[in-house]
């Protein structure tokens, strides 16, 4: 899935974000509180909805253009979502949190697919629907069903906030075996495991990656081992001092490190290269701040493994960052500058504001432009 453009108008909490819109690779710039990770956080909690199943949770007006590229079409569709706060109580799911959807629509290539005017919903091809819960999306109710397949599968390959925060946990020997049996068992396809791998934490991924595919596996640990020459192998095994599956780096020497000894550098650092070398075709990864944890070493081959991603694999990436060596690694064509006065953002292209892409030290160019507008 690539987002085309999105905006939103959010009533609990008096934000509103103009009408943005993305490349295959964009990078988020500003000054601190700007509402770079605002924008991110809206995106990754609109698209839980569809991909989770998520109940809404404030009041807003929510629209977005994405487009979808399967094997046999590729499909431009416009969701907009409105919800509002509501003293109903749904039956069906016992949610009292207060908010409920209102109206939803869902056009593809510019025809209405579906509508959704509080409970009455019209769907294309469909005489009668059953009711559905008040504060659930439409399509994720409605997400085995054909007509939203394509849709619900784009979703689901959504690399969000959330995923990469639960990223680092231990996992229980009984949560790791069934993960690892509903891999090896099911006989997935490649693209359909990328998308059950991307749920998971990243120790659970690279067990699996490790024994499945072999091959993407060791590309992975050839980029690890250019970054890190010091790590010779990774393993995975049963902790002894927690009985919770963690990830084991093998050094020189023979020296072994438990995942909780690992520096938060290294880790975050294997986990965007697994999100990257076994994501799906065609997916969409947001990285909020992406130099967190990362040494400068780290640097450059994260940002050229997202760049590979993205261009050998279809993919699409919304990232933001402070750190200049980001910043003018990604050409200033693929900047969003953002900006916030009184809780309603906005964002610029480079070109937008004078900053020639050209130019090689886009960053003080940003600098100086942001300090004389004081944004």
């Amino acid at each position: 899935m690539h987002i085309n453009w999105f905006e939103f108008n959010d009533s609990t909490y008096g934000i509103s974000i103009d009408r943005t819109y993305f490349d295959k690779i964009n990078l988020l710039v500003g000054v601190s509180g700007a509402g770079k990770t605002i924008i991110l956080r809206v995106l990754s909690s609109y698209i839980d909805l569809i991909r989770k199943g998520n109940s809404v949770k404030n009041e807003c007006n929510f629209k977005m253009n994405f487009t979808v590229d399967t094997v046999s079409s590729v499909d431009t569709y416009e969701w907009s979502i409105s919800t509002t706060q509501s003293s109903l109580v749904d039956k069906v799911t016992g949610n009292t949190a207060g908010y409920i959807v209102t109206k939803v629509e869902l056009l593809s290539n510019g025809k209405m697919l579906f509508a959704r005017d509080n409970n009455k919903l019209e769907i294309s091809g469909y005489n009668s629907l059953p009711k559905i819960p008040l504060d659930k999306s439409t399509i994720a109710v409605f997400k085995d069903d054909n007509l939203f397949k394509d849709i619900n599968k784009a979703f689901v390959s959504v690399i969000g906030l959330d995923e990469q925060i639960n990223a680092y946990i231990e996992v229980p020997k009984e949560f790791y075996d069934e993960a690892f049996i509903v891999a090896k068992e099911n006989m997935m396809s490649y693209e359909h495991m990328a998308l059950y791998m991307s749920l998971l934490p990243l120790v659970v991924r690279l067990g699996i990656a490790r024994s499945v595919y072999a091959e993407k596996f060791n590309m992975y640990m050839d980029k690890l081992k250019e970054i890190f020459p010091y790590i010779s192998d990774v393993k995975i095994r049963l902790s002894k001092s927690t009985q919770k599956y963690v990830i084991v780096l093998c050094l020189q020497d023979d020296v072994e490190v438990e995942q909780d000894r690992i520096s938060s550098g290294i880790i975050k650092t294997m986990n965007v290269l697994a999100y990257l070398y076994f994501i799906a075709q065609n997916a969409l990864i947001i990285v909020d701040e992406v130099e967190n944890s990362l040494g400068i070493n780290c640097l450059d081959d994260v940002i050229e493994s997202i760049d590979c991603s993205v261009y050998e694999q279809n993919n699409q990436a919304i990232l933001s960052s402070h750190h200049p060596y980001i910043i003018n690694a990604v050409d200033s064509s693929k900047w969003r500058i953002v900006s916030q006065e009184n809780g309603h953002i906005t964002t610029k292209s480079a070109n937008e504001v004078g900053i020639d892409s050209k130019n090689r030290d886009g960053f003080f160019e940003l600098i100086n432009f942001l300090k004389r507008n004081a944004i």
